[in-house]
């Protein structure tokens, strides 16, 4: 008769993580990660350009990720580790839509109009169609049938179209107000011309 080996099985016993748990921590988790994650993102853009540009991008990803939590809210969806990823990584993508557009116009010379301008003339497109390749890489992401992936991409979508959005149209106004109010700090190109009051 044929004898059988026996192959002794290995049980190992892993503690159960407990999502109830990681959702009771994950609003101070979230808030202290992209606290840390847009002063971080501040602290490089203070060593790489001026300090008031640097504050202008700030402003604008810090009001991203306040406006993804507000559609969050209107989409319903709670905050766990999946969205909490997403804000995360939206800083990241964020970042991208604004700084472009923001050295474009501290390159460029003559007026806060003239500076938008070549911003906007030289950026803008390239901008727009990061914007929409990221969403199209996306998009196949909201007919899924998982619930992440139909989160995710909700993110993303908020990203683009915010990001977009701040970075066409925030940053040039606050960096026009930040090179009239400093016209020495204003970039390479940092000549502004404030137009005289007629009388």
């Amino acid at each position: 008769p044929s004898e059988e080996k026996l192959i002794p099985s290995i049980h190992l016993s892993l503690p159960p993580l407990y999502a109830s748990d990681a959702d009771a921590s994950i609003e101070g988790l979230t808030v202290s990660s992209l606290t840390l994650a847009v002063c971080f993102v501040m602290c490089v853009m203070a060593l790489l350009m001026d300090t008031g540009s640097a504050v202008c991008i700030f402003v604008c990803v810090a009001m991203i990720d306040v406006d993804l939590l507000g559609m969050l809210y209107l989409w319903d969806v709670k905050l766990h580790s999946v969205s909490f990823s997403g804000l995360i990584m939206s800083i990241g993508l964020s970042i991208d839509y604004n700084i472009h557009i923001a050295h474009a116009f501290l390159d460029g010379k003559g007026s806060v109009e003239q500076k938008t301008k070549h911003a906007l003339d030289l950026m803008g497109g390239s901008v727009l169609k990061g914007g929409l390749t990221t969403f199209t890489g996306t998009v196949v992401l909201s007919m899924a049938s998982s619930t992440v992936f139909r989160i995710f991409f909700k993110l993303c979508f908020g990203t683009v179209v915010l990001g977009i959005l701040h970075g066409m149209l925030l940053i040039p106004i606050l960096l026009g107000f930040y090179v009239t109010i400093f016209p020495n700090k204003g970039g390479v190109g940092s000549v502004v011309k404030v137009a005289a009051s007629e009388e």
